[in-house]
C-alpha cells in the first residue's frame, strides 16, 4: 500500500511541475468524460460501500446508449 501510494504522489509530482497548456479558444466545445470505477471483487472492505446496480440490465444499457 505504501509503495502504491508512493507512485501516486510521483505521478501527482509529476503533472505539477509541468508546463501550462495553452487556453483553449472555445469554451463550449469542451467535452468532459468521467470515469469512475469500483471493487467489483470487494468483502465489504471499502470505506463506502455502494449498491452498484448490474449494468447489463435494458434500463442501464438504455442509459450508456444515452450517453455514448
Amino acid at each position: 500500500m505504501k509503495k502504491l501510494v508512493a507512485a501516486f504522489m510521483a505521478c501527482v509530482a509529476a503533472g505539477c511541475s509541468t508546463a501550462a497548456e495553452a487556453p483553449v479558444s472555445d469554451p463550449d466545445a469542451v467535452q468532459v468524460m468521467v470515469l469512475a470505477t469500483y471493487h467489483m471483487d470487494n468483502p465489504g472492505a471499502d470505506l463506502n460501500n455502494a449498491q452498484i446496480d448490474p449494468v447489463t440490465t435494458q434500463a442501464k444499457q438504455a442509459e450508456l446508449e444515452a450517453v455514448a
